[in-house]
């Protein structure tokens, strides 16, 4: 497995998150990981790794980032409304990458 640090613009912001890509050769399709509203990371505690390694082992690619204002993420989670979050994982899908 291979591990890629991605960070994604957003309404002013980074999102810092991690692309996980299983052994697979070649293009693989990917799964974007996305946890609820709060101060959650990109592993929301401990809750996604369990969920993203049987993706993995499936050979898909495994994408999520920190909310706005944790970890490595800038910004404030606290000023993100449900549409905010919506373009934030359209914005993580579009990331060259």
């Amino acid at each position: 497995m291979t591990t890629v640090e991605l960070a994604v613009e957003h309404a002013g912001y980074t999102l810092a998150g991690t692309l996980h890509l299983s052994a697979s050769d070649g293009p693989v399709p990917a799964v974007l990981m996305l946890h609820g509203s709060g101060a959650a990371d990109r592993n929301s505690g401990d809750f996604l790794p369990p969920i993203r390694q049987a993706f993995l082992s499936r050979g898909l690619a495994v994408y999520s980032f920190d909310n706005p204002g944790v970890g490595e993420s800038s910004g404030n989670w606290r000023h993100v409304a449900l549409f905010d979050q919506a373009t934030q994982a359209e914005h993580a899908v579009r990331a060259p990458g």
